[in-house]
């Protein structure tokens, strides 16, 4: 981590609107970073070094807001990213925008990929509706990646293994219109953003239909999360961002602020002991 090695760190962000759920996990994010990092506005402009041969530390730095810093040693840029299959061409489509499709009755395939900021015609956010022998894992935002990928990977293998049967075209296209529409008729990078209660509609989904394909086409059966998952995750994020939890309203999501503290006790002491291994 840069901040372990960094004495003082300046994090320069972008304010952008987005959901609600987006903003509230960011705002989550940004509340967790440690002690020696400092959380800056955008920045607006790099000004000229005075002497090249001096380095980053006699340059200086303005943000959009008028501040100006200097002394930096290191300049990292973290941009974010663009979707881009170079080896499909044909499912690319740029001229397309975020409210664009190509018009059904045209006949041609609708694409993977248009301005790169998410991936669109995907059934179930797994499986290529036009071709779906190709298939996506985690492409999803707002999901617990780990326990997540267990269930959509598992859909991808039983299918391909004949294991599971996907339903028609025509059908997969339906789900999907109806899905842009409850979206306000548009994509973009909030498309994929699934959610606590989506995410978990999603694995109830997948766990029933895979196993009742099972029954017929054979294969294992799949074993829904635990119930008290939310709890780990609230232990091992106690552990992990103990500035964060010490502040009593960060605890709201707890069904009992009682049994929280005793599990934070728990994790305390935990740690303790971890620390001094």
């Amino acid at each position: 981590m840069i901040s372990a090695t960094a004495s003082k760190v300046y994090l320069s962000i972008r304010i952008s609107g987005g959901t609600s759920a987006l903003n509230e996990g960011r705002k989550q994010y940004l509340s967790r970073v440690p002690q020696n990092v400092s959380i800056i506005s955008e920045i607006k402009t790099f000004y000229p070094l005075p002497d090249v041969d001096e380095g980053l530390r006699a340059g200086v730095i303005e943000l959009v807001d008028g501040t100006i810093l200097h002394g930096f040693d290191r300049i990292i840029f973290a941009t974010g990213y663009r979707y881009a299959f170079p080896f499909l061409p044909q499912y690319h489509n740029a001229s397309l925008h975020p409210n664009e499709t190509i018009p059904i009755e045209s006949g041609k395939p609708q694409p993977l990929v248009t301005d790169g900021s998410h991936i669109r015609s995907l059934h179930l956010d797994i499986f290529y509706i036009e071709e779906p022998t190709i298939g996506f894992i985690n492409v999803n935002t707002g999901t617990e990646i780990f326990s997540f990928s267990e269930y959509t990977s598992s859909a991808l293998a039983k299918v391909w293994a004949g294991q599971a049967k996907i339903m028609s075209t025509k059908n997969m296209w339906a789900l999907h219109w109806d899905r842009v529409k409850e979206a306000g008729g548009r994509y973009g990078k909030e498309f994929l953003l699934l959610g606590k209660e989506r995410e978990n509609a999603r694995i109830r989904y997948l766990v029933g239909w895979l196993n009742q394909e099972a029954v017929e086409y054979g294969g294992h059966q799949l074993i829904a999360p635990a119930e008290n998952r939310y709890e780990i995750v609230h232990i091992w994020a106690i552990a992990q961002f103990p500035a964060y939890y010490s502040n009593h309203s960060n605890f709201a999501t707890s069904s009992s602020f009682g049994e929280f503290q005793g599990q934070r006790k728990f994790v305390e002491a935990w740690s303790y002991i971890r620390d001094n291994w």
